[in-house]
């Protein structure tokens, strides 16, 4: 029965009215015909709620049968890559150490789906690593570049150990995969010591990267040009401490790029006070409260992916505090 009501869907609103028409004709001529050969006041009667019974079931058959667009399938689309996402990081097999929060919002217009990305996974007991990445473009190719960047890197972070290395081998097999195009990825790769407390990163362009330690929030600046677009490129990491209840968030530049309905978008600096307004140091609970930011900040519409992580170091505090790598800036509350 579904697959008829399908096929009939398919044939358009047109053969829906000439069926409804069609029905209301048949039904009130045969009335008429049988009320002039009633014999009772009764049969009279019942015959009159005939022509009402035939244009109630064409109504009916109207709104089952009419055509029109098909639009749950993008919105499920939405939802299945979200879930995704969400799902193929290694938040399970993480040191118990790091808490994670992870959020993945696809946009509300444009193609279902984009080169936004993130992944987490574990290389021993104390360490692991971190990625995010935007890769330029929409829609399937910019997907595709997505998952490139991301397996890539979990094959070369086992042999080449350090995340400037890793991010110059992707630089190089990035431009290899797009030789006449100008296709490029901003990408945070980071790679977490908790034993030692220290996060070393390399930021290729992606300038969406805090961390906050108690009230003060600092960010984290890029250390090198985007992803395949210089095949020459060097990238240097950079060492900073990541000691216990610290809190390392980093998003796409859907968080950055917000835009208001009237136009102006938000700003990393704006982006830095709602990090240091979260209210909770649950990692979960502060990406889940970003997002809701920018659905508000942006009038409730998606302009842009948007993929946002927090990680907090839940290791217990040692006697003395770990180095700090140089003096991070503290932004007051002066967003609006």
């Amino acid at each position: 029965m579904r697959s008829i009501l399908a096929r009939v869907r398919k044939s358009g609103t047109a053969p829906a009215i000439a069926s409804c028409l069609v029905t209301v004709f048949i039904t009130v001529v045969v009335a008429l015909t049988a009320f002039t050969h009633a014999a009772t006041d009764f049969e009279r009667v019942a015959l009159l709620v005939l022509p009402g019974a035939g244009i109630l079931i064409a109504i009916f058959g109207f709104y089952i049968f009419r055509g029109g667009p098909e639009e749950p399938a993008p919105l499920a689309s939405r939802a299945v890559l979200e879930a995704l996402q969400l799902a193929v990081s290694d938040r399970e097999s993480l040191p118990r150490e790091l808490v994670l929060g992870a959020a993945y919002v696809v946009a509300s217009d444009g193609p279902a789906g984009g080169g936004d990305l993130f992944d987490v996974h574990r290389i021993d007991d104390s360490r692991g690593y971190v990625l995010i990445a935007d890769a330029s473009g929409k829609g399937l190719d910019a997907a595709l570049d997505a998952a490139f960047v991301k397996f890539a890197v979990r094959a070369l972070i086992g042999q080449l150990g350090t995340a400037d290395g890793v991010l110059s081998a992707l630089n190089g097999l990035y431009a290899d995969a797009h030789p006449r195009s100008e296709a490029f990825a901003s990408v945070f790769l980071g790679i977490f010591d908790l034993r030692r407390a220290t996060l070393s990163y390399v930021s290729a362009g992606h300038a969406e990267a805090w961390l906050r330690r108690g009230a003060q929030v600092s960010s984290l600046p890029y250390t090198g040009p985007v992803i395949g677009l210089f095949r020459n490129a060097r990238f240097s990491s950079r060492a900073v401490a990541f000691e216990p209840d610290d809190l390392l968030v980093i998003a796409t530049n859907g968080l950055t790029q917000a835009p208001t309905p009237g136009g102006e978008r938000l700003s990393g600096e704006n982006a830095a006070v709602w990090i240091a307004r979260a209210a909770s140091s649950d990692p979960q609970a502060v990406v889940d409260e970003l997002a809701e930011r920018v659905r508000r900040y942006s009038g409730g519409v998606a302009h842009d992916d948007l993929a946002i992580l927090a990680l907090r170091n839940a290791a217990q505090r040692a006697s003395g505090p770990a180095g700090s790598s140089g003096r991070r800036p503290t932004y007051q509350p002066t967003l609006r």
